[in-house]
């Protein structure tokens, strides 16, 4: 066998907690405040794995993992966050699991969970908190600047729209990377396992949340959503 091909459990397991380290780093990269560029921090994260996935698969060898399917602690209602169960899936469906949602029978309530292997789930959970906790920094900024001059339905209804701009922005961004990489889309799939534990689990629909677009304003804040991060490239600074 080629020196090259050459690949123990020990290798694959420091090689995935290497890949994990570099997208938490990436990630905080993405919070300086002068630099306030999520998206193409969620590219790159999925950038760093697909790298790894192709090493794994290049080589030969893919290790056995278990499947996990976990809530990530984040929850909505078709009012309040609408957005979140439509970045689960743009984000579930290119980090290699699936999402699913969890609610108490006639609860309005959506708990929003993940099912991969174990370092898939990881990474796919890191990345979706990473992009919750950014629109969620920005709807504050919202409320602290309508307060004063929006009641609390407009405010609510202005972060919708920005949450709303924020994913397409994000799904056109993926698109436009596996036109650019026709490989990712053939290694950043879920596994069968996954597949076959995902059957049963009721994945996130489209809640029938207001985007905000009957809100004076709200297509400004849709436009920024969708523009957020266009321009930033965090990755630069980890190889530097």
């Amino acid at each position: 066998m080629p020196l090259n091909l050459v690949h123990t459990n020990d290798m694959e397991d420091k090689k995935m907690v290497d890949i994990k380290d570099k997208i938490k780093k990436l990630l905080a990269l993405a919070t300086s405040p002068n630099e306030n560029e999520a998206r193409a921090a969620l590219l790159k994260a999925r950038e760093l794995m697909a790298k790894y996935k192709l090493e794994e698969y290049d080589l030969e060898s893919k290790k056995d993992a278990s499947v996990v399917d976990e809530l990530v602690g984040v929850s909505c209602t078709a009012m309040t966050n609408g957005w979140i169960t439509q970045l689960a899936t743009e984000i579930a469906k290119r980090y290699c699991c699936t999402p699913f949602i969890q609610r108490r029978i006639g609860g309005k309530r959506r708990w929003i969970g993940f099912i991969g292997l174990e370092d898939d789930f990881a990474v796919c959970k890191q990345v979706f908190l990473y992009a919750c906790e950014f629109v969620f920094d920005e709807c504050d900024n919202i409320r602290r600047i309508g307060s004063l001059t929006r009641c609390t339905t407009d405010i609510r209804e202005l972060c919708n729209a920005y949450g709303y701009g924020f994913v397409k922005g994000l799904h056109d961004s993926f698109e436009e990377q596996d036109r650019l990489h026709n490989e990712y889309s053939l290694v950043l799939v879920p596994s069968d396992p996954v597949l076959e534990a995902s059957r049963y689990m009721g994945e996130p629909q489209v809640l029938g949340g207001s985007d905000g677009s009957k809100v004076y304003g709200s297509s400004a804040y849709s436009s920024k959503g969708y523009v957020d991060g266009k321009m930033f490239d965090p990755m630069a600074k980890l190889e530097g």
